[in-house]
């Protein structure tokens, strides 16, 4: 490998190309054996055990080319931790499970607040600096896992709203979809907070998901360590409900079944919130009780290549490369979809309706089975009253008077992210992924220009 990077040097080739000709190289040019350093056969052999020890940390470059509030360059990183007690393994409970973990968020500027302006946050690692217990959580099956129950501390994310193939993306919207991260408080990264959430599976299709959570599990930003928890009823509290199907599509008899989700979902959050245009006598926001919503995604694979097959394959000949391994021939090569949607009430949220959509390749190149491809947009849609709010501030605005400050742009009606991304699987425990972004109408603030940003993120796992 150091010869590989010496040619690379002597032909002038810069870092950012450097990594990408790497991943064009077979992932056991990467073998290297680790198994004493990450200390596999004593891990395996307390997995056996029911004990389960990793830890992870990701790190991301994130430069903001062109347009946004500033171009800068910084760095955001993370690092976690994790515990999970497999009861019934250990011999002790069968069905439970205890899990636990903490993250140490550091690196400086968050990009968004600082240099890009987007209302859909382009990072998911973004968080304050500190050091933080995260989730833990204490889960109880039963009946051969078709019921269970969870209580502790969770994000929503780790269970609502959850899309396999989005989850290749760094944009936030295509975790956790802004018609509900964005407009109420939620149990999201950095702050989560205490639930209680049962899990009906009575068909191994068909499954049911309810959940209670913390209204505001940040307590106003005043939770930074994770471990300060507090109910009121001025914070409310956020209930959701899910149904999923799990399905297996076969476009023709011959074919082996393609695998694929649809999931439906509602949100209520009890907290009291003002109307986002409407007022009273006195010119005080009007109150509404409660904010709900809804939403809904589709996963599903479309496309499994066949030994031989499909790009990789058709690379190969073209660039007169060796076939694949029988090894590589093996992994799950295709191509899969996803869809997103929601919408919640335009009197009293910043998003109304969403509109998320991508696809991901994975092993589109010869030789590298893991790697995955893909293009996603995310579209937030702004509620007409906020726009129409916006426009009484315009006409309401007197450039005489020495605290105005400066005169409100227009308020557009939506922000786009559009997001392309490539994950380099160079080792079992180590990876790269530069990503791109055009985002346009940050905020949907007319004053901010289209932003164009590149993250090159790194991950190492214990």
């Amino acid at each position: 490998m150091k010869t590989v990077l010496c040619i690379l040097r002597k032909c002038g080739l810069g870092a950012g190309l450097a990594f990408l000709l790497l991943g064009l190289f077979p992932a056991d040019a990467f073998s290297l054996e680790f198994s004493d350093v990450f200390l596999e056969k004593p891990r395996k052999e307390l997995e056996e055990k029911g004990v389960s020890f990793e830890a992870a940390y990701t790190g991301d470059m994130v430069s903001v080319l062109n347009g946004g509030l500033y171009r800068r360059t910084t760095y955001i990183g993370t690092l976690e931790m994790t515990l999970t007690l497999d009861l019934g393994k250990a011999g002790l409970i069968p069905g439970g499970k205890f899990f636990v973990s903490g993250n140490d968020s550091h690196g400086g500027n968050n990009p968004t607040q600082k240099y890009i302006g987007d209302l859909q946050l382009a990072d998911n690692l973004e968080a304050p600096d500190a050091v933080r217990l995260y989730e833990w959580w204490y889960e109880q099956s039963l009946w051969k896992d078709k019921f269970s129950v969870l209580v502790g501390v969770q994000g929503v994310d780790s269970a609502f709203a959850v899309t396999e193939y989005g989850d290749l993306f760094i944009n936030t919207s295509f975790g956790t979809p802004p018609d509900f991260g964005v407009n109420v408080p939620v149990s999201l990264f950095p702050d989560v907070g205490p639930v209680a959430l049962v899990r009906i599976k009575p068909h191994e299709q068909v499954e049911f998901l309810a959940g209670i959570y913390d209204g505001d599990p940040s307590d106003g930003g005043k939770n930074r360590h994770g471990v300060r928890y507090r109910f009121s009823e001025d914070q409310g509290l956020m209930l959701l409900f899910e149904g999923a199907y799990h399905q297996k599509i076969r476009w023709n008899n011959t074919m082996e079944p393609l695998p694929g989700s649809v999931k439906f979902g509602s949100w209520l959050h009890t907290q009291n919130v003002d109307d986002v245009l409407s007022t009273d006598e006195f010119g005080n926001p009007l109150r509404h009780r409660n904010d709900y919503g809804f939403y809904g995604l589709i996963d599903q694979m479309v496309y499994r290549e066949k030994p031989g097959q499909g790009p990789a394959a058709l690379f190969s000949n073209l660039l007169n490369m060796r076939t694949p391994s029988q090894n590589e021939e093996n992994e799950p090569r295709g191509l899969g979809v996803f869809f997103q949607f929601g919408g919640a009430p335009d009197d009293r949220n910043t998003v109304d309706y969403y509109f998320g959509a991508g696809l991901n390749y994975t092993g589109l190149l010869p030789r590298r089975g893991k790697d995955v491809f893909g293009i996603a947009v995310a579209n937030a849609f702004l509620s007409e009253k906020l726009q129409k709010s916006r426009s009484l501030e315009i006409e309401a605005y007197d450039p005489s008077d020495p605290e105005a400050g400066a005169r409100p742009g227009k308020l557009l009606s939506q922000e786009t992210a559009l997001e392309t991304t490539y994950r380099i699987q160079l080792h079992e425990r180590f990876m790269i992924q530069p990503d791109y972004q055009i985002i346009f109408n940050p905020s949907g603030e007319e004053n901010i220009k289209t932003a164009h940003v590149f993250i090159l993120r790194f991950e190492v796992t214990y």
